[in-house]
């Protein structure tokens, strides 16, 4: 009998080799420190300073499989919001349209992450560089 450290393990093993896929769901709330680290790294890197709307568009294509909603705390502050488990890819869509569009392309953008209780990557912040 495997206890869940030996298959936390074994899973982490098989996603190293590639036999998995690296999103695992999340069961009974727990999730290990290698977990945590592996979905935080994913969104660390995007933090920056006078990022291009391209550069951000880029980065919604690898954070769309964790965006679930989108909120305009401000004229020029909108956070993403993040999820280990879940996606909306209408979000995801919503907001590289925005990004994308002729008036938006021209904006810099800093980027911050902001975690939950746990730790885990909550919110990517992107706040819009005023001139």
């Amino acid at each position: 009998i495997f206890t869940q450290k030996d298959i936390n393990d074994i899973s982490s093993i098989l996603e190293l080799l590639g036999v998995t896929n690296e999103q695992q769901i999340i069961e009974q709330g727990e999730i290990t420190e290698t977990q945590k680290n592996r979905f935080n790294s994913k969104f660390e890197f995007l933090q920056g300073n006078e990022m291009t709307s391209q550069q951000i568009s880029d980065f919604i294509d690898i954070a769309k499989d964790n965006i679930i909603d989108l909120q305009v705390v401000s004229n020029t502050r909108i956070k993403i919001e993040l999820d280990i488990n879940n996606k909306n890819e209408n979000i995801s869509t919503t907001l590289k349209n925005f990004l994308e569009s002729e008036e938006k392309s021209e904006y810099k953008y800093n980027v911050s992450i902001e975690y939950d209780e746990t730790g885990l990557s909550k919110y990517i912040v992107l706040d819009i560089v005023t001139q």
